[in-house]
């Protein structure tokens, strides 16, 4: 389906990307990256896809993981031999039992290799198992240049992943309440068979500003810190990972690189309810045209210093069917700037289609019913 303009709109990500860009030459940190959680997009970048080691947000994916897969977070287990073959030292001891909600705590606030191990296999029956099931939570989620061979965040050759994929890890994480629950306490207190252990959240107060949440701090094998957060401010959402040989660099780029976007950026609205993006045609041999008409404002964030241009966007449809029913998913549509796909959104029926052909059938049906109902009361008043 060829483009189609949007005429008289606020330009989007192009001067933001300028704008911001302009204000690297300050930033100290040697890798990292600024995600748009609003829109899911990239606003400025360095090295975004080069391989790194994923280290403790290994343990977040796998965090992630054992959430969405619990039930009963009251269930216990206990700590093997095994468990304890990690560099991400623990509290915990050898047939301690802990249960599913300890561990998360555990894994979230004290980066606990043990209570990730013991949980993973808890989880999915066995640690190999696990780490299948990992690496598919990593593709559906969209971190497609990331691969991870244990559950801990252990370093291996074949285990990496990169900035942009870290940044869509962090974004689905935080989507997840019990996740973002967790991250956000100061403290925790559990007591197992063995011992009462206190877990302090040491990044609760790294920051001042209250709308920076989500932080973890961290340290790479090849002497590198990393800072990991996330900002909130009037509807805006961000999500920044810094990498430096100093930790103070990333602290200070945090701050920075947050206070100069909220307030450089807005919210504009390139396409508005009712608006009709495109059609679909429903059918095999008979085809219906089914104009798409929008049911809510797509709304895109971008730089208060943009000029008025053109955008382009595209209606992809995803059917091929003879009946559509309501609020299923039809299609997609990408608004694009300069062939850079800065806008995706699915895109739901708003009421019950049928194609000519099911007309046909349905027709054919009730014919057959009423000739097979004609004919029997026809042979019994013989």
């Amino acid at each position: 389906m060829k483009y189609l303009k949007i005429i008289s709109i606020v330009l989007l990500l192009t001067s933001s990307l300028q704008s911001i860009s302009a204000k690297n030459d300050t930033l100290h940190s040697t890798q990292y990256i600024l995600y748009n959680r609003n829109d899911e997009n990239i606003i400025t970048s360095n090295n975004e896809q080069s391989q790194i080691d994923p280290n403790i947000f290994t343990q977040w994916l796998s965090a992630l993981l054992i959430i969405e897969n619990t039930r009963h977070y009251d269930k216990e287990f206990s700590l093997s031999f095994n468990d304890f073959n990690t560099t991400f030292t623990s509290e915990l001891g050898l047939g301690e039992y802990i249960s599913v909600q300890d561990a998360l705590f555990s894994i979230l606030m004290n980066h606990d290799g043990s209570a990730t191990s013991a949980a993973a296999r808890h989880m999915a029956g066995s640690n190999q198992e696990f780490i299948r099931l990992l690496n598919k939570k990593a593709k559906n989620i969209g971190m497609n240049n990331s691969n991870f061979t244990n559950a801990t965040g252990d370093r291996e050759f074949n285990q990496y992943t990169t900035l942009e994929d870290l940044a869509i890890l962090v974004h689905h994480a935080l989507n997840n309440d019990i996740f973002n629950k967790i991250l956000s306490m100061q403290e925790y207190t559990f007591t197992s068979n063995i011992q009462t252990h206190t877990l302090i959240n040491e990044e609760y107060n790294l920051f001042e500003n209250k709308n920076i949440y989500g932080v973890t701090k961290f340290q790479l094998a090849d002497s590198l810190y990393g800072v990991v957060s996330a900002y909130k401010y009037d509807n805006k959402e961000y999500i920044y990972i810094a990498l430096s040989d100093k930790l103070d660099n990333c602290i200070e780029d945090t701050k920075n690189i947050y206070t100069y976007t909220a307030s450089s950026q807005h919210f504009i609205t390139p396409l508005k309810k009712e608006n009709v993006i495109g059609n679909i045609s429903l059918g095999f041999y008979l085809k219906r045209n089914i104009p798409i008409v929008l049911q809510d404002n797509i709304t895109i964030l971008t730089n208060k210093e943009t000029d008025l241009s053109t955008l382009s966007y595209e209606f992809t449809p995803n059917i091929n069917s003879i009946l559509i029913f309501p609020n299923s998913f039809i299609g997609t549509i990408n608004i694009y700037k300069d062939d850079i796909l800065i806008k995706s959104s699915s895109i739901h029926s708003s009421k019950l289609y049928i194609s000519y052909e099911l007309y046909f059938l349905i027709l054919i049906e009730i014919c057959t019913i009423c000739f097979a109902f004609y004919k029997k009361h026809s042979n019994n008043a013989k």
